[in-house]
């Protein structure tokens, strides 16, 4: 409990997550990193030319407001 009260008084909010999504082609990676990123939840359709080939790095700072993610 000690610590839990020294966080809540010293802590930082940490606004950064390596996230790594590992799957069989056409499973979704893309769509789902698309979906977490988009303002409302979701994905449009992702064709052929835009699919990911080998390792993509995407960044991302999501807007913290009003103590939730947005």
């Amino acid at each position: 409990m000690e610590f839990l009260r020294s966080v809540t008084i010293d802590g930082k909010l940490n606004t950064e997550v390596l996230f790594f999504t590992i799957g069989d082609g056409e499973s979704g990676k893309t769509s789902t990193v698309r979906a977490l990123m988009s303002s409302e939840d979701k994905c449009g359709a992702i064709a052929a030319d835009d699919r990911t080939v080998g390792v993509d790095i995407t960044p991302w700072k999501p807007q913290i407001g009003d103590g939730e993610l947005k």
